[in-house]
């Protein structure tokens, strides 16, 4: 039995999976399923560093769109827009000025 190197997957290569996921899900679902970029990368980013692999970000990407169904169960179209935790305070200040 040889030994297996395995390299770990690029930001990019994660993004592709994922994307090809939420396509598998929303044809699985007959419904759209639209995740913004921003959370792909952020699920992305935390696989490569954490060398967690391609099957957590799919975990967190079904969790997502199970989060989603539960909260709008009716729902044509499942869309998710990430906020990051300081988009409130940026919104704030900037109507203050």
């Amino acid at each position: 039995m040889g030994i297996v190197i395995m390299e770990r997957l690029s930001l990019q290569h994660h993004l592709r999976i994922m994307l090809d996921h939420i396509e598998e899900a929303s044809r699985e679902l007959h419904i759209p399923v639209d995740i913004d970029r921003a959370a792909l990368v952020m699920i992305a980013r935390s696989a490569v560093n954490g060398n967690l692999g391609e099957e957590w970000a799919k975990r967190q990407l079904d969790a997502l769109i199970d989060k989603m169904r539960r909260e709008d169960p009716g729902a044509e179209r499942l869309v998710y827009r990430f906020e990051p935790p300081d988009a409130d305070e940026k919104r704030q200040s900037a109507s203050e000025e």
